[in-house]
């Protein structure tokens, strides 16, 4: 009955039987930034992270605190005067004798020699940041190889149809906005943007747990922890790369749909559509020349198909918009109940 709530195990559901969804979630702790520097210092290896400063912090400064550091530590610390950087181990030990006096915020990480990616010690989660964590789910992976002299090198990769170059310029707008140095490739049908940082490839991998590829994408740990501005940014940068608007009744009706290969992701994509009240369907499916089954995430009805225009391109947008305006009549979706 549709005011019963009883238990049930899980190979006991039947047909017709309704499940109770979360829309609404208990209210996290506000979060406006990612101190990387931070956790770094927690961590056993430094992966052979330097720290820069702005305005030359460490040559101006380095007489005040070089003899005080260990020669076990850094053999020659009075170098710092000429390369203005320090590795995060001398860093660690600076920090804790309380010898510096500069802002997180003003400090960049880097690790290759010569001309390297400096990835900022403080991460904003301002829309832009949220919406490059987007593009990663649909579009990202991480790489480790070896370069000269066994140098270990930590790649980030987005990958976008060559003709989708809306996202291709957002997604380099963010990325300078942000001071990560980037190469950009195109192969084929392909456009690809690579970001060589290992504290980047540490930011994304190893804090906010987003997976390395396809097979092991998962929603960034921090989203339940924003504001529903910030998740629909998300949305925005994930369903612009793997969202789809399907067509059906030769065209007279739409539904948009999200494909990942990934059940982490797709479960967790589906709570965060429900706590901004979009109830999707799931359907999982063995798709042409996967070894991976593949989970379909499925919006249908105009009201929650109207909710959700803004996280497509223009193109697909004015497309929506026009199939949207020809319906005759909104019918009542039976596949929930609010």
């Amino acid at each position: 009955q549709d005011n019963k709530i009883t238990v049930k195990s899980a190979d006991q559901v039947q047909i017709n039987d309704k499940l109770i969804l979360a829309t609404t979630l208990p209210k996290l702790t506000s979060l406006t930034s990612i101190n990387l520097l931070d956790f770094l210092i927690s961590q056993a290896d430094d992966n052979n992270i330097k720290i820069r400063a702005a305005n030359k912090y460490f040559a101006h400064h380095v007489l005040r605190f070089a003899k005080l550091i260990p020669r076990i530590l850094y053999p020659h610390p009075y170098q710092i005067k000429t390369t203005d950087c320090v590795p995060l181990r001398v860093y660690r030990f600076l920090t804790g004798k309380k010898l510096l006096r500069i802002s997180t915020q003003n400090l960049s990480l880097f690790t290759a020699k010569g001309n390297p990616t400096y990835c900022p010690a403080v991460i904003p989660l301002d829309a832009k940041f949220i919406r490059l964590l987007g593009y990663y789910t649909a579009e990202g992976w991480i790489s480790v190889d070896k370069g000269r002299k066994q140098a270990v090198r930590q790649r980030i990769g987005f990958a976008f149809h060559r003709m989708e170059t809306e996202y291709q310029h957002d997604l380099t707008n963010i990325l300078r906005s942000l001071g990560l140095r980037f190469l950009e490739k195109t192969a084929g049908n392909t456009w690809a943007a690579i970001i060589s940082s290992s504290p980047f490839a540490i930011l994304i991998r190893d804090i906010l747990y987003c997976g390395i590829n396809s097979n092991e994408k998962r929603l960034p740990k921090i989203i339940f922890n924003l504001d529903n501005r910030l998740k629909w940014e998300y949305l925005r940068g994930a369903w612009s790369g793997d969202g789809s608007v399907s067509t059906v009744q030769s065209g007279r009706n739409l539904m948009l749909e999200y494909a990942t290969t990934s059940k982490s992701l797709a479960d967790g994509m589906s709570l965060l559509l429900q706590s901004l009240g979009i109830i999707p369907s799931i359907c999982r499916r063995i798709m042409n020349k996967s070894k991976h089954p593949a989970y379909i995430l499925r919006i249908s009805g105009a009201g929650q198909i109207k909710t959700m225009i803004n996280v497509f391109g223009k193109k697909r947008k004015l497309l929506i918009e026009n199939i949207l305006n020809k319906y005759q009549r909104i019918i009542k979706q039976s596949g929930f109940t609010k």
